[in-house]
């Protein structure tokens, strides 16, 4: 049997927004430099595409817009800020193995938001966790545990939310971490 967890947390209103340290997660381009020198100004670029997201993560976005345009509310945007945002917390969650919206030292979800580059009035974060290895069986499994949450399903559906950005990351004991963060 596996198990699973989720938790929400949405906040409305302005708030102070702090500046916090570059992203852990910064760094999904590499530059290979080792043959670079004088005579060759040529850089090689490897790793993924900033635009490039994993499956689960587009799998999640399609089953949440299809549940907005089911309920007649326009379908969530990815952003790309958001997903940076929503990365730095699953990284985190994986890393310390915790579940909740804040870790010890972490900054609030307002202010990861806005730190990732974001200028918005009203964020919402849906979190879940699963020892299932991540496949789109958890995509499914996720979003119907959302739907099923009062608190959850209000984030997935506020017509006022425009813009979503989903990261999943497994910690080294192969639990998952899916955080999907909302903004206006």
């Amino acid at each position: 049997m596996y198990k699973y967890f989720f938790m929400l947390l949405a906040i409305t209103g302005a708030a102070c927004a702090s500046t916090q340290p570059a992203d852990r997660a910064a760094g999904n381009v590499q530059v290979a430099n080792d043959r670079y020198d004088q005579r060759d100004s040529t850089i090689e670029v490897i790793g993924e595409a900033q635009n490039a997201r994993p499956a689960l993560e587009t799998r999640i976005l399609k089953l949440v817009n299809q549940e907005r345009q089911s309920a007649g509310i326009r379908p969530l945007s990815f952003s790309p800020q958001l997903a940076k945002a929503a990365t730095y917390h699953s990284s985190t969650m994986a890393t310390n193995k915790f579940f909740e919206h804040r870790g010890a030292g972490e900054a609030p979800l307002y202010d990861r938001v806005t730190a990732s580059g974001l200028e918005t009035d009203h964020v919402g974060e849906n979190i879940f966790e699963t020892s299932e290895s991540a496949n789109a069986a958890v995509a499914e499994e996720c979003v119907q545990m959302w739907m099923q949450s009062e608190g959850h399903r209000l984030n997935m559906m506020s017509p006022e939310f425009e813009k979503t950005g989903i990261a999943i990351q497994t910690s080294d004991n192969g639990e998952n971490y899916i955080t999907e963060d909302f903004a206006h």
